[in-house]
Order: C-alpha cells, then sequence, then structure tokens
C-alpha cells in the first residue's frame, strides 16, 4: 500500500484509475525503484480487508459491524487517510465500488459523477 493515502487529493473514478498506473519512484514520497504500471487501484475486497486479520469482505451498504467486525480506520505507518470514501477498481456497470473510512461502509457510486472520493494505491499483486 502507498503509505500517503492521500498524496492525490480527491478525483472521479475515471481519473482515479490511470493515475494510480502512473504513479512510480519519486512521487508521493516513494523510493522504492517501482515504475509505471506498478501501482493500481485495490479491488473492493483489497480496501475492505485492510484492517481486518484475516481479511473479510462484506455487502455493500451494510457496515462492518453487522458482521461482527470491528471497523478501525487505518493509521500508522499509514498518513493522511481521510474519513471520507476511497475508489476501488471493483466497477459494477457504470458504477464503482467505493469503502468510507469513517466507517468501514462499501457502497457504489457512479464513475464519474463525483469527484469527492479519494484514491489509495496498493503495488503489484499486493
Amino acid at each position: 500500500w502507498l503509505k500517503n493515502a492521500n498524496c492525490y487529493g480527491s478525483m472521479s473514478w475515471y481519473e482515479a484509475m490511470p493515475s494510480a498506473t502512473r504513479l512510480s519512484n519519486g512521487e508521493c514520497g516513494l523510493t522504492d525503484s517501482s515504475a509505471e504500471g506498478d501501482w493500481r487501484l485495490p479491488t473492493i475486497e483489497e480496501l475492505q480487508g485492510i484492517l481486518t486479520d484475516p481479511p473479510r469482505v462484506w455487502e455493500h451498504n451494510i457496515y462492518p459491524s453487522d458482521y461482527g467486525i470491528t471497523w478501525i480506520k487505518p493509521g500508522s505507518p499509514i498518513v493522511n487517510v481521510n474519513s471520507s470514501k476511497y475508489w476501488s477498481s471493483t466497477a459494477i456497470d457504470n458504477s464503482a465500488e467505493c469503502v468510507n473510512m469513517s466507517n468501514g461502509r462499501v457502497t457504489a457510486y457512479v464513475k464519474g459523477a463525483s469527484s469527492d472520493y479519494y484514491m489509495w494505491p496498493v503495488r503489484g499483486d499486493n
């Protein structure tokens, strides 16, 4: 995961998808020798499971607590996590799923309708 969860600010899904793949060494504090194409948007399962051990997934419009999962907004060593929605690469027709970092709720939003959501890239097959 990119250590800085808010390197790019908010954007639409159509902006987030290519921005994630253009990320490389020297950007956003990276010193990992990564090149364009090494990073991507995470799947909805990856975003949901970032703080659950083992990773757990739940359906959209449901809160993690409904599954007995305690949701905690990611912290150290991750920095700058907004209490807002983060895009996933998981698309359903003209929508894409997001995770709200304040409560873990998963919802689908129209890909191009809003730029109020964030992207948090993950590297390769991580």
